[in-house]
């Protein structure tokens, strides 16, 4: 994993643990032990965290499957629809 590479980083994570086994609430915590600077400086209180939803739904972890900032889909569109459905529908809805 990079969040493993480099040794003296490693030493930042209180405990390593499987993502599969605990809450989207302890999971972001984890992530945000390194990941709280710039645009999740607010996580805990944007409406993704406040509904349950964990860094680990849109990232992948230790493998990389898109260019961007580990997401699960190379489109972040398709991604954001997963859940935005109504979004989705509203943006190709036909302008008349």
């Amino acid at each position: 994993s990079a969040h493993l590479a480099e040794p003296d980083e490693s030493k930042k994570l209180s405990t390593v643990v499987s993502f599969d086994a605990i809450s989207p609430r302890t999971k972001n915590r984890i992530c945000l032990q390194c990941h709280e600077k710039s645009q999740r400086m607010h996580w805990r209180s944007s409406p993704h965290a406040l509904n349950g939803v964990s860094c680990d739904t849109c990232h992948y972890i230790s493998r990389r499957k898109s260019k961007r900032k580990l997401l699960i889909f190379e489109d972040s569109k398709k991604l954001c629809f997963q859940c935005h459905r109504g979004k989705r529908a509203r943006m190709f809805r036909a302008s008349h």
